[in-house]
């Protein structure tokens, strides 16, 4: 249906949306309200020795916080005449309706029915099977956690949050409820002193623990008001400035534009990548997402990041390629995909490559010459190897013209959608068994294709080197080659000095002539030929071998679009694409964990990045910290701080049956869609063992 973000529907319809722009604080104050709606119920039942208490006391007190079990209860005084009785507690919300025991189930330090989330409007129930219990009391208290949402404008603090009163129904069903909204992840314990009447004085106490997380969700299944409040946080952070973000909004608000200076200071430095193409990859990105998360959270304390299950979007691709009898083709994802309408990420106009219609429409790219360290020669934020001349955010949904998709599962650099053998194969598979190996290759077939498919590549490359094919210099094999392989060439081109770009050009110079130069000498570098003879197959003996690679290399304009580049994050399909990882990581954790979990300590011997001799690894190294600042649990404080960590550390912490010390979870870990040989395994946690999550 219609909404401020569109429809799915590819009409005129569009054109009734309304979109966020900069507004001005005056809308922020009601943004950390919960709505209040009506909540469904998920049960869980706990044995409770059967004890009717006459208990002295009406109101309950506490000398000092609960520490009890999820399952302990308190009793004391006189038994009474009940016996064999149960109590019911359940907690539950109808944002998404019986998905918290289905979480519960994949996480061995949760329990059924005990879980919540922050800044959703939560109901606590208490079945009790005896009919004369009239009233139950209800007391609750922060055990650990709270952190930094504590210092979000209108969120209570957890330390401060305490809130209780009567459940009475006035009804004899046994069943008493009450709603709260807790303010951020932690644990808290919820004590309830139930009583069978007034003149009886039988009365019953029992505490329970109640865990709270954020939970990431795939795209597709958030309510639409989820998926309208994440889009309006990244179009606030897309606008705002930093510091008018941080008064608006607090201390951890961060702008979009400082999460693209700080992922190009990472990705484009020329002497190497210190967040991709490494055992870095993963954490560093991990520890963006949680930062990232951390801001819209501050701007909508309810939400989380969500993640996007790229096999679901393979899986439509190859069964449309078995209905037509044609080869997978992945640029009808972006034809017929909901994720790329106005409802989502927009879609692309086919003639201009920038994205028409949506709240992100003609969306623009910093510019700065004074103020960017790392910029392109156009003055935008992106990496200096890009010269797109264009000042809107840019997809092709192609590589110079063409669908490229050779036949290379193996290849690292393979161009094929992740599909379901992709991601089955990195968690089920004995290849992938060490951690080694995992993180170095996490990177690129399970997860590269999608940013490769979304920016592509564009410029004159396709008019340049179709011509070398009509020429008869190159074969049709070749040709789509060298397609294939037009984003690695440049980036790899210019971090090894064979080709240099501008420093500066100004807006209105012709592409042609701010571009890059090749060095002196660059027929004769040996990278350069063996590139050509190994990687695109060219003969070294070819007559036009010189003038095959001065028209790749050195004559042709062309660029990437931003999804596929250092400034990736300007573009909001960024954001839920590495979250996608972490789920993989936690998946193959629970049910086929790692033999091996080291991280190499030389690198001379077994290097832990692409760039080994130009960089020694920064980045990459187990003893590196990650360059943005995650949230974790502090078990010395007892609550979730803001900060970089180790690589090594972070990973260990995203492990769900060591020591789990993040504030989210994930809601569930399915591949329904999956077929034969690449099914996934369930998981279940009742048959794992672990030291348990940091909160317990």
């Amino acid at each position: 249906g219609a909404s401020r973000y569109g429809s799915t529907q590819r009409s005129d319809e569009h054109a009734d949306a309304i979109y966020l722009r900069q507004e001005d604080a005056s809308d922020c104050s009601s943004s950390n309200t919960p709505k209040t709606v009506e909540w469904p119920r998920v049960v869980l039942k706990v044995g409770l020795a059967a004890s009717v208490l006459f208990a002295g006391m009406y109101k309950i007190q506490y000398s000092g916080h609960i520490a009890t079990s999820a399952t302990e209860s308190l009793l004391s005084g006189p038994v009474g005449s009940v016996s064999n009785k149960e109590v019911q507690v359940k907690v539950y919300s109808s944002d998404y309706y019986m998905e918290g025991d289905l979480t519960a189930m994949s996480y061995p330090f949760l329990a059924a029915g005990l879980l919540a989330e922050p800044q959703r409007s939560t109901t606590i129930e208490a079945s009790i099977d005896y009919d004369r219990f009239t009233e139950c009391l209800y007391d609750i208290v922060l055990e650990v956690g709270g952190g930094p949402w504590d210092e979000t404008p209108g969120v209570i603090a957890a330390k401060n949050f305490n809130p209780s009163g009567s459940m009475a129904t006035g009804n004899t069903t046994g069943k008493m409820a009450t709603t709260v909204v807790f303010p951020s992840p932690g644990t808290y314990g919820c004590t309830l002193l139930c009583e069978a009447g007034k003149s009886s004085g039988m009365t019953m106490r029992l505490t329970k623990k109640i865990t709270v997380y954020y939970i990431r969700r795939e795209l597709r299944n958030l309510r639409t008001e989820d998926r309208l409040d994440f889009l309006y946080c990244f179009e606030k952070m897309m606008h705002l400035s930093p510091d008018l973000g941080k008064k608006m909004y607090g201390p951890n608000f961060k702008s979009l534009q400082e999460f693209e200076i700080m992922h190009l200071d990472g990705a484009g430095k020329r002497h190497a990548d210190h967040f991709h193409d490494g055992m870095g990859f993963t954490t560093q990105h991990m520890a963006m997402s949680s930062e990232f998360e951390l801001s819209m959270q501050t701007i909508k304390p309810h939400i989380s990041l969500p993640y996007w299950d790229y096999t679901i979007d393979g899986y439509n691709i190859k069964s449309a390629s078995k209905i037509t009898g044609r080869p997978d083709d992945e640029r009808s994802l972006f034809i017929r995909s909901e994720l790329f309408t106005a409802m989502w990420f927009g879609n692309t106009n086919s003639e201009s490559n920038v994205v028409t219609e949506g709240p992100f429409a003609y969306q623009e790219i910093p510019r700065s010459y004074k103020n960017f360290t790392v910029r392109s020669a156009y003055g935008f934020l992106r990496a200096p190897w890009n010269i797109n001349p264009n000042k809107y955010v840019t997809r092709y949904h192609k590589v110079c013209g063409s669908k490229v998709d050779p036949d290379s599962d193996g290849d690292p650099g393979a161009l094929q959608w992740p599909k379901c053998s992709a991601h089955f194969s990195v968690t089920n598979t004995a290849f992938y068994d060490d951690w080694y190996t995992w993180a170095m290759n996490i990177g690129y077939q399970p997860h590269g294709p999608v940013h490769s498919w979304i920016g592509g590549v564009g410029g004159m490359c396709e008019t340049a080197w179709d011509a070398l094919y009509a020429d008869g210099m190159i074969s049709a094999d070749i040709l789509t080659t060298i397609k294939y392989y037009a984003f690695v060439l440049l980036k790899n081109m210019w971090r090894d000095y064979i080709i240099n770009p501008p420093k500066y050009c100004s807006p209105d110079t012709n592409v042609s002539q701010c571009m890059w130069v090749c060095t002196d000498g660059h027929l004769n570098n040996t990278y350069v030929t063996a590139f050509f003879i190994d990687t695109i197959g060219l003969s070294g003996d070819d007559p036009h071998f010189d003038q095959i690679v001065n028209r790749v290399l050195c004559e042709t304009p062309y660029w990437p679009g931003d999804q596929l580049e250092a400034a990736s994050p300007v573009d909001i399909s960024f954001w839920p694409i590495h979250p996608t990882i972490e789920r993989l990581l936690q998946y193959k954790d629970l049910v086929r964990p790692f033999t091996d979990n080291r991280w190499p300590e030389n690198i001379t011997t077994l290097p832990v990045c692409n760039y080994d001799t130009t960089s020694k690894c920064l980045g990459h190294n187990a003893y590196d910290l990650t360059k943005f600042k995650g949230t974790f649990y502090n078990a010395t404080l007892g609550a979730y701080t803001k900060r970089s960590v180790s690589n090594e550390e972070l990973r260990n912490k995203i492990n769900p049956v060591v020591d789990y010390s993040n504030p989210f979870i994930f809601d569930k870990f399915e591949w329904t869609h999956c077929e034969g040989v690449d099914a996934f395994r369930p998981v279940d946690a009742s048959l794992i063992k672990t030291s348990n999550s940091s909160l317990s």
